[in-house]
């Protein structure tokens, strides 16, 4: 039997003011995801604080779309090389 490396996972997720389902959502991974990576857009509703406190990075930027925000937030949790 060959012994398998443990799976590193990280999460992207895309926000603005998302206080009403973000708790459940970081629940939800607790214990699964080793780095979770929060690209906000301008949240007013304490979404970046809140995100901060429960151990994500968080990282602030425009809105240019939902196609490049997701693709940079997907780029932000790739392994440094």
């Amino acid at each position: 039997m060959s012994a398998q490396q443990p799976v590193t996972l990280a999460v992207a997720i895309t926000t603005f003011n998302s206080m009403r389902c973000l708790p459940q959502v970081l629940d939800s991974l607790d214990g699964l995801a080793e780095r979770v990576v929060i690209v906000d857009s301008g949240s007013t509703d304490g979404t970046r604080e809140y995100a901060s406190e429960r151990g994500c990075v968080v990282i602030e930027r425009p809105w240019p779309g939902p196609l490049k925000q997701k693709v940079f937030a997907m780029e932000q949790c790739a392994p440094a090389k």
